[in-house]
């Protein structure tokens, strides 16, 4: 079977090879590390003692266990920790979040790719985020006599009923797995419904609960208020993570009600960074005066630097400060394909957030969220324009949609419970004896 699948995966390379061309000709978006993924050809760790390697495949889920990790490095600083992620953002963002760590990218799931990899870092055990199964990655990890986890494991009916398709194929891999991590029960059942025996599933929570901020006066966002010069009288949209045709959208509703509401004004963040120029292009097409991020100054705002009313943010691993500017937060991916971005961050931090209809990657988190008045979700790309003139007509609402996400999320921290502290105990579970420290009875999983 692992060749059939380097069969496969050679064909499909093969095919998206244009693509990549394509992408970095036209749109200068880069794919750094190809070759070191094709081979396995990460660094070899030098050192003997034991190591923990953590994965997360882009910047949502390095975001996600980013307290996980610095948990765990405390409390383990006998052990040696690598990180891998898949995408550049996410390699940027794992830089900037872990200087501790040694990083590295993913290999593809080519036998020879894991098999190398493997045996340069040498781990004892390897934590994947959310949900990334690669067969020939676990087989290897199962060869090499390394401990696999899921952790933050999450798992759509969706994506249940197209891996069912594949259950012959998964079955066994996810058999492979000695513990699954989930969010919730129903993710649970799903895993169990795919093959995952009961003894391996643990309900630990959601990781991104643990890792929201809520202080709105985080010298971070107080910072960026001072930076676009936002004063007490204007009311902030801030259109987020957005994707294809979500820009059009946020410009076309912020054109029309800045006409009757002057005050106004929009920040907009793409979610890939090779988009920042053609929304740039599209700010132009419009007609819209704007600002970018890159180009205002730390040092405080002269003359020379004229601060628009809309500012384009293009800069990486600053939107989650940027929500907290923001009194009206639009959460993009969710009139795409993608299957909707991280809610949570600006619903923590007060903002009156509403998204689209599709957020299949957030399911149990939009019905908690809609169930307590947390949050508004569009079913149509003008309601966006309604849901923001709704906002600025009608203070009080706003405010108390932004405060009952702030009260509910709040309710989900609950110190010496939290799913990192859940998390972290499990994991500890699956080290060697002696790296275990002495885990006391009430730790154990």
């Amino acid at each position: 079977m692992r060749y059939i699948l380097n069969f496969i995966y050679l064909l499909a390379l093969a095919v998206y090879l244009p693509v990549i061309a394509y992408q970095r000709i036209l749109s200068g978006k880069k794919r750094p590390g190809i070759w070191t993924k094709f081979l396995g050809g990460v660094a070899a760790r030098d050192g003997s003692e034991k190591c923990v390697w953590f994965h997360a495949v882009s910047l949502g889920e390095v975001n996600a266990i980013k307290l996980l990790v610095e948990k765990f490095h405390r409390e383990h600083r006998d052990l040696k920790v690598v990180i891998s992620t898949t995408t550049q953002t996410g390699y940027d963002a794992a830089q900037k979040s872990f200087p501790h760590c040694s990083l590295i990218y993913f290999p593809f799931d080519f036998t020879w790719a894991v098999a190398n990899a493997i045996q340069r870092i040498r781990p004892s055990l390897v934590v994947i985020a959310e949900l990334e199964i690669w067969p020939n990655f676990l087989r290897e990890c199962e060869t090499q006599n390394v401990k696999t986890c899921i952790v933050n494991g999450r798992l759509s009916e969706k994506s249940l009923l197209q891996y069912k398709r594949l259950n012959w194929l998964l079955r066994p891999t996810l058999k492979r797995l000695d513990r699954v991590c989930v969010q919730n029960k129903s993710y649970a059942k799903r895993f169990a419904e795919l093959g995952v025996h009961a003894d391996q599933i643990s309900v630990s929570g959601n990781l991104k609960f643990d890792t929201l901020l809520f202080d709105q006066r985080h010298e971070n966002i107080l910072s960026f208020r001072n930076l676009v010069n936002v004063t007490k009288t204007d009311t902030v949209f801030c259109a987020g993570s957005t994707q294809a045709p979500e820009e059009e959208i946020a410009i076309a509703s912020y054109l029309e009600l800045s006409k009757q509401h002057p005050r106004l004004r929009m920040l907009i963040c793409p979610r890939h960074p090779e988009r920042f120029s053609e929304v740039a292009s599209l700010l132009t097409k419009h007609s819209i005066p704007y600002s970018l991020r890159s180009e205002l100054s730390e040092n405080g705002n002269d003359e020379a630097t004229a601060i628009q009313r809309v500012v384009l943010l293009d800069a990486m691993g600053e939107l989650k400060y940027w929500w907290g500017v923001a009194d009206i937060a639009f959460v993009g991916g969710s009139f795409g394909n993608r299957g909707g971005q991280n809610m949570l961050e600006p619903a923590a931090l007060g903002a009156a957030v509403c998204f689209g209809p599709n957020t299949r990657n957030f399911a149990n988190e939009v019905e908690l969220m809609l169930s307590a008045d947390a949050a508004h979700q569009l079913t149509e790309s003008n309601e966006l324009t309604k849901f923001i003139d709704m906002c600025c007509r009608d203070p009080e609402s706003r405010n108390q949609l932004g405060q009952n996400a702030v009260r509910l999320l709040s309710s989900h921290r609950n110190d010496g419970s939290t799913a990192t502290q859940k998390t972290l105990r499990l994991l500890e579970s699956l080290l060697p004896a002696s790296n275990a420290n002495s885990i006391r009875p009430e730790k154990a999983a």
